[in-house]
């Protein structure tokens, strides 16, 4: 067995890095917007590309420079999660192994993408104070452009789900 799968996700240090690339880029408020967050990641390149359904994105690196390509046929909120992902293993440093992106994979790195991008585009300290006057799932969402099942997600991840007055 590989023993990337046996090992535990650092997932204090994924949070710990988006939140620091999140102060770099001097954002505070909802939505965060990934163009601005990319230009404090040396040499990124971030394109749609027409892809088939099941990949979502790709992030590459060649000669110290970076490049993410997402599927451009795929829905917007969609998209915001794969770029933020996918710039979590540039962060991180997991740009020498190609690994099958899924959501909920045992591979540790993926699990910190998926925590990195979390935070980077619902950061708690943000989704803390829009939740004190956006009680419900649906509006949060459209707040932090993420879709309704990311937002229920993190919602239930951080325990904040007392703090709402609906799902809807």
């Amino acid at each position: 067995m590989d023993d990337d799968l046996n090992s535990k996700p650092n997932l204090n240090l994924a949070r710990k890095l988006a939140r620091q690339l999140l102060s770099d880029s001097h954002i505070t408020s909802a939505p965060v917007l990934l163009r601005n967050v990319a230009k404090y990641v040396p040499d990124l390149s971030i394109e749609g590309k027409e892809f088939e359904d099941e990949i979502s994105g790709l992030q590459i690196s060649y000669k110290g420079k970076y490049y993410i390509c997402y599927n451009a046929s795929h829905p917007v909120k969609r998209n915001r999660f794969t770029v933020a992902h996918e710039i979590a293993h540039i962060m991180l440093g997991h740009t020498t192994s190609c690994r099958k992106n899924n959501l909920g994979s045992k591979d540790p790195a993926e699990a910190e993408a998926d925590q990195f991008a979390a935070e980077l585009i619902m950061p708690l300290s943000v989704l803390k104070t829009a939740i004190s006057t956006t009680k419900n799932v649906k509006d949060l969402a459209s707040l932090f452009w993420v879709s309704k099942e990311a937002m229920s997600w993190r919602i239930i991840e951080t325990k904040l789900f007392n703090k709402l007055n609906s799902w809807g």
